[in-house]
C-alpha cells in the first residue's frame, strides 16, 4: 500500500491527518528496516506470519526439532552427573511454585 493510500485509509478510519502521517512514516521505516534482512529472515517468510496471512498453515514449520541423543565424549558423563541433582529437584520446585 502506497503512503498516500495509507494516509487516506487512516484518515477515513478516524485518524487525524497528523496520526495518518506518523503512521505512514512508521510503516515506511519498518519496511526499510525489513529490507536490510536477507529474504529468508524477513517477517513475511516467518511461520507465524504465513499462518496468519496465507490461506494455508505451514504446519511443518511448527514441528519441534528432533530430539538429541545422549551426549557422547569425554565430558559427557561429567555433564550428566552435574545435571542429575537439578533434574531430581524439578518436582520439588514445581510443588513450591504451585503452592504460592
Amino acid at each position: 500500500m502506497a503512503i498516500h493510500e495509507l494516509r487516506l485509509h487512516n484518515t477515513l478510519s478516524g485518524k487525524t491527518e497528523e496520526e495518518a502521517r506518523r503512521t505512514g512514516a512508521m510503516d515506511k521505516a519498518d519496511d526499510q528496516v525489513e529490507s536490510l534482512f536477507a529474504p529468508q529472515y524477513q517477517t513475511v517468510h516467518s511461520a507465524v506470519h504465513r499462518a496468519v496471512w496465507d490461506e494455508a498453515v505451514p504446519l511443518d514449520l511448527f514441528a519441534p526439532p528432533p530430539l538429541r541423543r545422549r551426549p557422547v565424549g569425554p565430558g559427557a558423563d561429567l555433564l550428566l552427573c552435574r545435571a542429575q541433582p537439578i533434574i531430581r529437584d524439578i518436582p520439588r520446585a514445581r510443588q513450591y511454585w504451585e503452592s504460592l
